[in-house]
């Protein structure tokens, strides 16, 4: 007979460091992006659990072994003017998907998201993606095929911003 390999979920602390930036460098294989990773771990661990970090880690484990990894922070939606939850990464370990690793951590979001008064937790998914969109339409989620993920990058928001003043001056006299 099978014994069913226990799941545990925690919040990750700074010696988990080396196991964090493995599992997101694996999400970005996965995702086909691995040029995009530019986090180290110093900068890492400066960002997740210095004096005001920017984000939580939650890292799955099947008998004391880190299989998966989910990274949120909060945000607020000025369209319900309830807090929510922005799920930045989930990723389980090849090998261990179709286990209920990625529920677990999920679900254990979900709670975090009940004890904060949390309305949505909201993510992006790749449209090629069609197991992970499965997988979300499984728990109940909103699947949004009308809605593009948009992003400026460090370099434009740079440019962007150059000449900011000027701009207010322009629009205050008009």
């Amino acid at each position: 007979m099978k014994v069913a390999n226990m799941i545990t979920v925690r919040e990750a602390t700074s010696s988990d460091i080396r196991v964090i930036v493995e599992l997101i460098r694996l999400k970005a294989e996965f995702d086909g992006i691995s040029d995009e990773m530019l986090a180290d771990p110093r900068l890492l661990e400066r960002s997740l659990f210095g004096q005001d970090p920017l984000a939580t880690v939650l890292i799955a484990e099947m008998d004391g072994c880190p299989v998966g990894i989910a990274t949120y922070h909060d945000h607020f939606s000025t369209f319900i003017a309830r807090p929510g939850i922005w799920l930045d990464d989930l990723f389980v370990r090849d090998g261990f998907r179709g286990h209920g690793v990625g529920e677990v951590l999920i679900r254990k979001l979900c709670g975090i998201a009940v004890a904060k008064k949390c309305a949505r937790i909201e993510w992006t998914v790749s449209a090629s993606n069609t197991l992970g969109i499965q997988f979300y339409r499984r728990l109940g989620a909103d699947v949004f095929e009308s809605s593009r993920f948009s992003r400026l990058n460090e370099g434009e928001i740079l440019r962007l911003s150059q000449g900011q003043e000027d701009q207010k001056l322009f629009v205050s006299s008009l």
